[in-house]
């Protein structure tokens, strides 16, 4: 009975021993396969060059201090195959110990669970992205400035909010059809994320064409003029435009732009100032920018 059991369970799942120092002494072929590795260069391998690559070393470091402790660690961890590729396991890591209690070797019980988050890492990704454009929604979006706040608080520093509203991208649907308006959206939501710096943020932040744009680490005394590069390079890239099925199209956008922390102290209060520019940015034609003020500023 016991020898089905360890059949079944090498037929099921990884099995790997290795010494207290972490020298492999046995892997089964579950291991090799998934790992790439031959079992004569597993054999006298440290354990650690499977997936300390990519496990944290302050998590690596508390395994292995439950495991030393004589205690069961279980958990999910990342993994490094031979080829580089991650793999992820379900493990359960048992120290076995001598008749004096002394830990003599580490048994560790390992189940692929790969497939599953990938699954977990693309429901993830649909919950926080615009499913069209693929930039983030406005749920991440309001996730993340809380981050960026804090490191404008520590640098002093400030952030630009753009609220960006496509001009007429109604028209679009009207002329061309859902399908060649939500290509034209995708198209409109990948120009911006090509206009934005590393630090910033484009994200999607409802069903049409509006756009926001958070960009931090700007000087509260040119936090203007910093901005205007970022507008300058969206401009042109609009201008330059794209090909859907033949047509050419150089669309326009209207920006409205509020600052933290001079127009509010938390992202709501930018959205709304932001929009409050943007809305006498429309008022005044295709194409504007106007700042936040109690009476709103042209960008010169």
């Amino acid at each position: 009975m016991l020898e089905s059991y360890k059949d079944a369970l090498n037929y099921a799942a990884m099995v790997t021993i290795w010494e207290p120092s972490g020298t492999i002494l046995f892997a089964n072929n579950n291991f090799k396969g998934t790992t790439g590795y031959e079992k004569e260069e597993l054999l006298g391998m440290q354990i650690a060059t499977i997936g300390r690559a990519v496990i944290p070393d302050a998590f690596y470091d508390n395994i292995r201090t439950i495991i030393h402790s004589g205690a069961i660690w279980r958990g999910e961890m990342k993994s490094l195959k031979k080829n580089g590729e991650f793999f992820w396991v379900d493990t359960t890591i048992i120290p076995l110990k001598d008749a004096e209690g002394a830990i003599y070797q580490v048994l560790a019980i390992m189940f692929d669970i790969t497939d599953r988050k990938k699954l977990e890492e693309t429901l993830h990704f649909m919950a926080y992205h615009d499913s069209l454009t693929l930039l983030p929604n406005r749920r991440l979006m309001m996730q993340e400035f809380t981050s960026l706040e804090q490191q404008a608080m520590e640098d002093q520093s400030w952030i630009a909010l753009l609220y960006i509203d496509g001009d007429d991208f109604k028209s679009i649907n009207d002329s061309f059809g859902h399908n060649t308006g939500d290509e034209f959206i995708s198209s409109f939501g990948r120009a911006l994320g090509e206009s934005i710096g590393p630090a910033d943020m484009a994200a999607r932040i409802g069903g049409g064409d509006e756009f926001v744009i958070a960009a931090p680490g700007l000087t509260s005394e040119g936090a203007g003029m910093q901005i205007k590069s970022l507008v300058t390079r969206i401009h042109q890239k609009l201008e330059e435009g794209w090909w859907i099925d033949g047509h050419h199209f150089t669309p326009t956008a209207s920006i409205g732009i509020s600052f933290y922390p001079k127009d509010g102290s938390n992202v709501e209060e930018l959205v709304k100032r932001a929009d409050s520019a943007l809305y006498e940015s429309k008022k005044s034609g295709r194409n504007q920018v106007r700042f936040y003020r109690e009476n709103p500023m042209r960008m010169q």
